[in-house]
């Protein structure tokens, strides 16, 4: 193969306004920039709409560490550092793009303003506008500008103008809602960070009183603290770690308002299943990823996994440089369907809980077993319990002290030496077994004149259908339609 001519590839100007039409949402473009303060960092972070003059505009403040001017210049650069490149380990950058890619899905023009410590405050204005127009990857240095507000010891300021939706004519009512939409999203995404305090973002309107954006976890409630972790375990992929976490909601009508309130968020149904956090930062909020055909149900609601990774996984994730969407490696499906299966069964445990309040267990309400257990001169004695409604059903036809000698021959029959020394076991119980047990049972005690409730409370507690939930709902669902 011989080379006869070299040219070129360098990408055209337009490839800045393929960038900033990459999937950004407005929420996620700031939770870019944020992303960018917490790596410089910052503690505090401050996010202004400076509506009140001709040219309304946004700025992001942070307090981290600033940069120097030929930091500044590299920032300005598309894809400066390879994605391949060590990372911190609490760095929540990639792709050396989400500042510009970030800020031109909504501005034409932004300036970066910065000062490290004990440095001086350096401007570099990034005009959109005039790369696509004069085709030039241009950026420019600025000596006279005056940063929207004051960089005390140091840090950034991005200010970021010709705003899409700050345009001629705009409703202020409608900027409010996004505004707090935003915050909503913030307090999503950096929940654990502000949850744990590790830093603050307030959201300030000039003219207006600034909010504080408040961390929302989402396997917690404010009030009600009956959660339960049903699964925690750490993984080792690649050589990094992976916690996994998987919760059971409480029951949304045992919630008081405020605890249903939080638990909705932005849909009950739509916020069940996977949350996937990247060095502490919101990645993927909610759904089943795709998992053998998982679907969001009703049922399955009150299931959220947490799934933690570091950024060295990146790449086998597939996190997009929004960071908004991830693809799951084909080697762990196996595991995160397992613990999803999980999950998903014990929400729907939650979720018949609260179609049959009967079959709730309280610690006044023992269970009924068929072998009874008590205390004789030579041990613990087994005998079969002739008062269980299932044993009395199937032999009703029977003289009771018939009934009576025939368990006394079957337990005082039991081979208690094979079972202490072997590994003996029972034949389950088939589904259509625990069917048909549970109709004569259930007709039993409708003749002794039971109400529903009241058979519902006692089949519940009893053996061996106290542990079959899903088959005592279904037979109970059928009788309430027959009935």
């Amino acid at each position: 193969m011989k080379e006869i001519e070299s040219f070129s590839i360098n990408p055209g100007t337009g490839m800045i306004d393929v960038i900033g039409n990459s999937g950004y949402t407005f929420n996620y473009a700031i939770a870019d920039l944020v992303d960018n303060c917490i790596s410089a960092m910052a503690k505090e972070i401050l996010i202004c709409f400076d509506l009140s003059k001709e040219d309304p505009f946004i700025f992001i403040k942070d307090d981290g560490k600033g940069m120097s001017l030929e930091k500044m210049k590299e920032a300005s650069i598309i894809g400066f550092k390879d994605i391949n490149e060590y990372r911190d380990e609490y760095d929540l950058g990639r792709y050396s793009t989400g500042l510009k890619s970030a800020t031109k899905s909504f501005c034409d023009c932004i300036i970066m303003s910065s000062k490290e410590e004990n440095g001086r405050v350096n401007s570099i204005k990034i005009d959109y506008k005039y790369i696509v127009d004069f085709k030039e990857w241009k950026a420019f240095i600025l000596s006279d500008y005056t940063p929207p507000e004051k960089i005390d010891d140091q840090g950034t300021i991005i200010c970021c103008k010709g705003v899409s939706f700050l345009k001629q004519g705009f409703d202020r009512s409608i900027i409010f809602d996004k505004i707090d939409d935003l915050e909503r999203s913030l307090s999503h995404i950096f929940g654990k960070y502000l949850l744990e305090n590790t830093i603050k973002i307030k959201i300030l309107v000039k003219g207006s009183k600034e909010t504080e954006v408040k961390g929302r976890n989402p396997f917690s409630l404010v009030e009600n603290k009956t959660t339960k972790l049903i699964y925690d375990e750490t993984k080792v992929y690649c050589n990094s770690e992976i916690r996994i976490k998987a919760y059971i909601l409480p029951v949304f009508d045992n919630l008081n308002k405020i605890d249903q309130d939080y638990i909705v968020g932005k849909g009950l149904i739509e916020q069940s299943g996977f949350y996937l956090y990247r060095n502490n930062r919101l990645i993927k909020e909610g759904g089943w990823l795709g998992l053998e055909e998982l679907k969001l149900d009703d049922k399955s609601k009150y299931a959220r996994i947490e799934v933690n990774i570091k950024n060295d996984l990146d790449k086998k994730f597939k996190i997009n440089f929004s960071k908004n969407q991830l693809d799951i490696p084909e080697e762990l499906k196996p595991l995160f369907l397992e613990v999803a299966k999980k999950a998903r069964k014990e929400s729907r445990n939650n979720y018949n809980y609260k179609k049959h309040p009967e079959f709730r267990r309280t610690p006044k309400k023992e269970s009924v077993n068929i072998w009874k257990i008590s205390k004789g001169t030579d041990g613990t004695v087994l005998s079969i319990n002739v008062e269980h409604p299932l044993i009395k059903e199937l032999t009703k036809t029977i003289p009771i002290q018939t009934v009576k000698t025939l368990v006394k021959v079957v337990a005082k029959s039991l081979p208690i030496a094979m079972i202490q020394t072997q590994e003996t076991t029972t034949v389950a119980y088939t589904d259509n077994e625990i069917k048909d047990l549970l109709n004569k049972t259930y007709n039993g005690m409708r003749e002794e004149g039971l109400s529903l409730k009241d058979i519902k409370r006692k089949v519940f507690r009893l053996e061996p259908f106290k542990d079959k939930i899903n088959i005592l709902v279904e037979y109970f669902d059928q009788i309430g339609e027959e009935g």
